[in-house]
């Protein structure tokens, strides 16, 4: 199965550096995380539709997925939903399991981790809780915008998504 995100993707706030272990680590949880996360978000069937239309560069091919895939804006109910798109959406998802499972600190010096069992943790639980809530809700605007367009995604089936406390 193609993935939707590589390690070139994490910038900015979901910014991994690269070193020896990096990217077998990486490539490890993206396997696992990106997968699982898609078949929350849009049922196990839609995901499968979803991922055997992407093309050799891991983007949608049909205008029903690259509505998911790309960001969006949308006024419903007197409120704006948002999506940083399907693809931002996995890019914080794995970047909170990698940070999480490996007490990764990222810094703009690079990715810093404790190196005895008495050192306190590494990972930030607010940065940790705020990329994975980023995520999160970019997966419920894409659900709320699936249900708005039901006809065009008969396939949907996703699952309850809940934000991580961050005290």
């Amino acid at each position: 199965m193609p993935n939707l995100i590589e390690f070139t993707d994490f910038q900015g706030t979901s910014r991994l550096q690269k070193d020896n272990n990096t990217v077998v680590k990486f490539d490890a949880i993206r396997d696992e995380k990106e997968s699982e996360y898609m078949a929350n978000v849009l049922g196990a069937e839609l995901s499968a539709l979803l991922y055997a239309d992407l093309d050799v560069n891991g983007v949608p091919v049909t205008a029903r997925f690259t509505s998911l895939y790309d960001k969006f804006q949308i006024d419903l109910d007197y409120k704006v939903v948002q999506s940083l798109g399907i693809k931002r959406m996995c890019v914080y998802i794995v970047w909170f399991f990698y940070a999480r499972d490996n007490n990764i600190y990222i810094s703009v010096g690079g990715n810093f981790a404790s190196k005895s069992q008495n050192s306190d943790q590494a990972s930030d639980p607010v940065n940790l809780a705020k990329n994975y809530n980023k995520g999160i809700k970019t997966g419920q605007a894409i659900q709320t915008y699936i249900e708005e367009n039901e006809a065009v995604y008969p396939e949907y089936n996703g699952q309850v998504l809940n934000l991580m406390s961050m005290f």
